[in-house]
């Protein structure tokens, strides 16, 4: 067996460092949270009817920053429960008045809930908000 040269050895070292670089950036582009609210931004999340039960809710997400409404924004809800094994459930919400918007969410298991207001504005700004839903009650 010939010993390797000191070039290969290089080269060799060369391309793992590389790769243990990739994955790293990979894994740390996953692993990023979504960006929170901005400090200016206000966020005012309605349901309809209330007590929340099982089934179908009408949400209205107000949108605000530095008191003006945020108009033109896509607006989306995910309703999470707190607990692992649950599919969420998903609502795109529209626009009803400047800085107004308005869907139907499914609850479909009564328990704790927690829900993801995901916006993109106008300028392409993207953030999210999370609330609480305690006690999804049975119909």
């Amino acid at each position: 067996m010939t010993p390797r040269s000191p070039r290969r050895k290089r080269t060799v070292h060369r391309h793992g460092t590389i790769l243990v670089l990739a994955v790293a950036i990979v894994v740390q582009g996953g692993c990023q949270t979504p960006p929170q609210k901005p400090a200016t931004a206000g966020v005012t999340v309605t349901f309809n009817p209330l007590p929340l039960s099982v089934g179908d809710a009408q949400v209205t997400v107000t949108l605000t920053d530095e008191s003006q409404a945020v108009s033109g924004a896509t607006v989306e809800v995910e309703g999470n429960m707190n607990h692992a094994g649950m599919k969420p459930t998903f609502a795109t919400l529209t626009e009803v008045a400047p800085g107004s918007y308005r869907g139907t969410l499914s609850f479909t298991m009564a328990g704790d809930w927690f829900v993801l207001v995901n916006v993109v504005e106008a300028n392409g700004k993207r953030w999210t908000h999370s609330i609480e839903v305690p006690g999804v009650r049975v119909p």
